[in-house]
């Protein structure tokens, strides 16, 4: 092998190895970029079970305050139904 063709390999060899580390720091950058998407991904799904069951306690607390409600609409009609006849039965 003459040196040129030593000098030859050499340089092909070199640029290979850039090329190399090129791609290996391609694949680094990437792999960085998608563990801080997976990060960013996985705060956004805590926040959404978070506000998911903000939600459940609000309508489950809306659902005890709407049966209160009914029931003290249920407890006025039956006192005002009993005076009603009460006072029906005064009149007799």
């Amino acid at each position: 092998m003459t040196a040129a063709q030593l000098q030859e390999m050499n340089r092909l060899q070199h640029a290979q190895m850039a090329e190399m580390q090129a791609a290996q720091d391609a694949i680094d950058a990437a792999h960085r970029d998608w563990q801080a998407r997976l990060a960013e991904w996985l705060q956004v799904e805590q926040r959404v079970k978070a506000l998911r069951l903000l939600e459940q306690r609000h309508l489950a607390q809306a659902a005890i305050l709407q049966k209160r409600i009914e029931q003290r609409e249920h407890d006025e009609l039956v006192v005002e139904l009993t005076h009603q006849r009460d006072a029906g039965l005064r009149r007799w």
